[in-house]
């Protein structure tokens, strides 16, 4: 019955979000397909005097979203008055909708797809601004104060970034890109002004920002292209997306047995400090802002403030990620908002990652530090006086509620006695009663797969030749062993070992390296590591290769395999997406292995995704 009454809680949820949110005013009404003239669309109108914000703390705000799940937020001009500025939020079911400052519903629009980006500008220099949406439908919606939609353009793929850039001293144009690896640029009515393959990058367009960088008096726009892992930050020129001599590296120091840069990325690692690489998605993200003051702009990024004025350098190096318990919670993606936001002159700076939010003054001193009991989608800065806030976006679990945080005197402790409400509050508990009915399960076990069933409870990458390091990863596989103490439950770990070794190809040329290992490990140090495991009786996994890049000599290969041939449960080989050297690869490293498994009555796992998926199966042998 409780699983019922989850099921039933969940549909009424839906149909009040649908029933709340989708109350059009048939007279506004007509598709948003991209065929219809300029200032057609989708138009739902709840101008509701209920939606009121929750009494503020002294420095949270809860303001009311009525359903409405919020992923991206942008601070915006609305009503052409300058002392408040109102929110704009977009929806996991595809919406964009406009809030009063106080949290008073304004509109809704539906768009044709998810909204990966926001973004607030007045485009008509009406002095009230327009919003830009990048859907994943491909399109790039504009919609107008009133929340009319003025018009949508396809990029023929999905839409990750779009922002706006002064063209001159009165005009702005809107840019945007994604999965199509090119910069589209428009003029603020729609007219398209890039023509044909300029402004095409080294990958998707995971970030894009404008801004006069270079103190020359006109913008320019940075591009943060993904291909597998993120590439360099590169510069254009607009309109004509020339690119410029400028570029941000990330890359570590290629690995090098004899490289004094390669033996400190190692120490650093060992240490917890992993040298920055802009290799992941959910670390790309960033917004522009002068904290100098000097009139030119510094781009301010996951792994700090950078800037171009006199050659492109780091300003600024943001500390190392706050580590959080779960995703599925806390949404650990860091995110930063720049603005004027304490008494002292000059912006500060928000790194929001999660549940963790940490203020910084313009030199990347912190000034403070708290820990929601939840996580946030997004956090933007709002202006306002004598100084301003931040707005944090919806939890992802259910939330219904946007928060305004203000970094006055006790904060911290605001931020940290922050309680669930709502669709997540309700959700929340009725999990945890469908967790007490199964716990409480007395009836006949369900037939199923011949066991036992494999859970591999964490990777570790393995660097320094310390052994003292298995007895924690042991310890966390003994943990998950006392928590669900399930006979046909197999727990393991899998450990990365980079090996001290010249990892030759047949023909004599070296494999290539995965940068992240220190490569230190001696074969003598990796086979009493796997002797370790035995002894204790722990089941691991090797992962022996990545982006078709050996770990380990085929030797060494089989003797683990000797010194452990109860609890080596197999090799894994991760993100083989180089479609020119899998062949190679498969055929003269990942061959042997499998021969070895066979003989050994052993596994091995292909662990893949991005478009690999599409054209080659995992495959588990």
């Amino acid at each position: 019955m409780k699983l019922l009454r989850v099921f039933l809680l969940v549909t009424c949820l839906c149909s009040a979000d649908a029933s709340a949110g989708f109350a059009a005013d048939r007279r506004d009404q007509s598709l948003f397909t991209g065929n219809e003239p300029a200032g057609q669309g989708v138009v739902i109108r709840v101008e509701s005097a209920s939606l009121q914000a929750m009494p503020p703390s002294a420095s949270v705000e809860i303001l009311s979203t009525d359903g409405r799940n919020i992923y991206r937020l942008a601070s915006a001009e609305l009503n052409g008055r300058d002392d408040t500025r109102e929110i704009v939020g977009s929806t996991y079911d595809n919406r964009v909708c406009a809030f009063a400052t106080d949290g008073r519903h304004l509109w809704d629009v539906a768009v044709g797809g998810f909204v990966f980006d926001l973004a607030a500008s007045d485009l008509d220099g009406d002095g009230k601004d327009e919003i830009l949406a990048a859907c994943a439908d491909g399109f790039v919606c504009v919609i107008g104060a009133d929340g009319q939609p003025r018009w949508k353009k396809d990029l023929g793929a999905p839409v990750w970034q779009v922002t706006t850039a002064r063209l001159d001293r009165r005009s702005r144009i809107v840019l945007a890109g994604g999965v199509s690896r090119q910069v589209f640029v428009f003029s603020a009515d729609g007219n398209r002004l890039d023509s044909g393959r300029i402004g095409t990058v080294n990958g998707a367009i995971r970030l894009l920002r404008a801004g006069d960088f270079n103190g020359d008096g006109r913008d320019e726009v940075a591009v943060l292209p993904v291909r597998g892992q993120a590439k360099d930050i590169v510069f254009l020129d607009i309109p004509g997306l020339a690119r410029r001599k400028e570029r941000i590296r990330f890359e570590m120091v290629p690995w090098k047995s004899s490289s004094p840069g390669a033996k400190k990325a190692g120490e650093r690692f060992r240490k917890g400090k992993h040298p920055w690489t802009a290799q992941t998605l959910r670390s790309a993200n960033g917004v522009v802002g002068d904290l100098d003051g000097d009139g030119v702009d510094e781009l301010v990024f996951n792994a700090g403030v950078y800037s171009i004025k006199g050659g492109a350098h780091r300003v600024v190096e943001f500390p190392e990620p706050t580590k959080v318990p779960s995703y599925d919670q806390f949404y650990n993606m860091r995110m930063v908002a720049v603005g004027n936001l304490t008494e002292d002159p000059g912006n500060e700076i928000v790194l929001l990652e999660g549940c963790g939010i940490r203020l910084l003054d313009k030199r990347g001193r912190q000034l403070g530090e708290a820990r929601s009991p939840f996580g946030f989608t997004d956090v933007v800065y709002e202006p306002g006086s004598p100084h301003g806030s931040v707005l944090l976006g919806s939890s992802p679990n259910g939330d219904d509620n946007v928060y305004r945080l203000r970094f006055g005197a006790g904060w911290q402790g605001n931020v940290a006695t922050l309680e669930r409400r709502g669709a997540m509050r309700e959700i929340g508990a009725n999990l945890e009663s469908l967790a007490e009915d199964i716990a409480q399960w007395n009836g006949p076990p369900m037939a199923g797969a011949s066991s036992p069933y494999d859970v591999v409870v964490i990777h570790h990458m393995w660097s320094g030749p310390d052994l003292k390091k298995i007895d924690t990863w042991i310890g966390e596989v003994r943990t998950y062993e006392k928590s669900f103490p399930y006979a046909n439950l197999r727990f393991s770990t899998c450990f990365w070992p980079g090996e001290d070794a010249p990892l030759l190809r047949p023909d004599g040329k070296p494999w290539g390296r995965d940068k992240r290992l220190a490569h230190d490990l001696k074969r003598t140090d990796i086979v009493a590591g796997a002797k370790k495991f035995e002894a204790a009786h722990c089941h691991f996994w090797v992962q022996v290769g990545h982006g078709c890049s050996p770990h380990l000599e085929l030797d060494t290969i089989a003797a683990v395999l000797n010194a452990a041939p109860n609890t080596c449960l197999g090799f894994v080989s991760a993100e083989d997406e180089q479609l020119g050297a899998v062949p190679y690869y498969f055929e003269h490293y990942i061959r042997p292995i499998l021969e070895l498994c066979l003989k050994h009555k052993k596994r091995f796992i292909l662990r893949n995704k991005d478009l690999w998926w599409l054209h080659w199966p995992p495959i588990r042998v």
